[in-house]
């Protein structure tokens, strides 16, 4: 089968995913990847097909979908895949005719309805609005006629469409992990990602601006550029404390970043309001490095769920520091107390499980109402 990959995004973890299904797909199908080039880069040595994109192409919905269709018309691929299908991206879609080429799409960010009720997480009105329209559009894309399954990386999201949907819905895994370089020591809090105010780098600023002095704290990731600044004073409070502060800002290899989680005793997910899962917490747990995690969401549940650190309610700069602190004070220990459950949470995103999940909808066999999994890593309801 020939399959046209798309994905017009670039930065954060994008790289990650588009290289893991494309490892996973040609395994079994010829692939053709429709990507930026920039994205490609990130990607190092793509071995398939390649379409690039314009930079016009992730300029909004419209200009996605263009791009998306000009592909398929260049390749004539017997299906479609499309990596990134945020809200717009659907809302638009809708708008168009069906296409004549079977499409798939990955849905980053589920409908968040089952949050109160599987791990305990109010939503504000504001976000019962954006999940119940994330729901419909979903389930608008499923009773196309084009429409061929829906990838989502939180299971309880993909059962709950299966059960009702046309088209059948699947759960994904994070994509594998690169081997861990070796490192000779590990020493305190680490914070990696695209970082943004949602990093939570401001709850460990308050949590240790006092009774933190000496600890080293490491930020490292690409930063937005309108978040910079507060980024900048931020870090300059930390100092101010007395922490040790370590700043590695820009793209990072994925040996470089890793090498990192592996170096701290610890890495900070406080992430307040984030829906889904985090793939640095599939690295930490890689890296063998214990976390600090928001204690609501799905995120929360899987790391109070598999034992891969504390919870706590990040607006508690005393409980935030604490946690550090215990996790800090002794690294060869604490890592030692996590690392059986870290190294389990870890295989669950092994080369062969996310190749079985990725190529599960593209069987013969798929079932309008299956379901790829269950995932290993992620919990079914609020552990209590």
């Amino acid at each position: 089968m020939r399959i046209l990959l798309h994905d017009p995004s670039a930065g954060g973890h994008h790289a990650a995913m588009l290289r893991g299904v494309l490892d996973a797909l040609r395994a079994e199908h010829d692939v053709i990847v429709a990507a930026r080039p920039e994205l490609l880069e990130e990607c190092g040595n793509v071995v398939a097909d390649v379409v690039p994109l314009s930079a016009d192409a992730a300029s909004g919905a419209s200009a996605d979908l263009d791009a998306f269709d000009a592909a398929t018309a260049a390749v004539r691929p017997d299906h479609r895949l499309h990596l990134y299908a945020i809200r717009p991206v659907l809302a638009r879609w809708l708008r168009r005719r069906a296409h004549e080429v079977p499409t798939s799409v990955l849905v980053i960010s589920p409908a968040a309805l089952h949050y109160p009720r599987a791990y305990a997480t109010p939503l504000s009105p504001h976000e019962w609005g954006n999940a119940l329209v994330k729901e419909a559009l979903v389930r608008a894309f499923c009773r196309r006629r084009d429409a061929h399954a829906v990838l989502t990386m939180d299971p309880l999201a993909a059962e709950r469409w299966a059960r009702s949907a046309r088209a059948p819905a699947f759960a994904l895994p994070e994509p594998p992990v690169p081997p861990v370089p070796a490192v000779s020591t590990h020493s305190g809090v680490v914070v990696y990602g695209a970082l943004s105010e949602r990093k939570g780098i401001g709850h460990v600023t308050a949590a240790l601006s006092s009774g933190a002095d000496g600890l080293r704290v490491v930020v490292a990731g690409r930063a937005d550029p309108d978040y910079a600044p507060l980024l900048d004073r931020e870090l300059a409070a930390l100092r101010g404390a007395g922490v040790r502060v370590e700043e590695h800002r820009g793209w990072i290899e994925d040996a470089d970043a890793l090498a990192l989680l592996a170096s701290a005793a610890c890495a900070a997910v406080l992430y307040v309001g984030h829906k889904g899962t985090s793939r640095v917490l599939v690295e930490a747990a890689t890296a063998g490095t214990p976390v600090v995690a928001h204690d609501e969401g799905l995120l929360g549940a899987l790391v109070r769920r598999h034992g891969l650190g504390l919870t706590v309610n990040a607006r508690d700069p005393a409980a935030v520091r604490a946690a550090l602190i215990e996790l800090t004070a002794d690294p060869a220990a604490s890592r030692a107390r996590y690392a059986a459950r870290l190294g389990e949470f870890a295989a669950a995103s092994s080369p062969a499980q996310f190749r079985r999940a990725v190529c599960a909808p593209f069987a013969t066999d798929a079932s309008p109402r299956s379901v790829a999994g269950p995932v290993p890593t992620q919990p079914r309801c609020a552990p209590s």
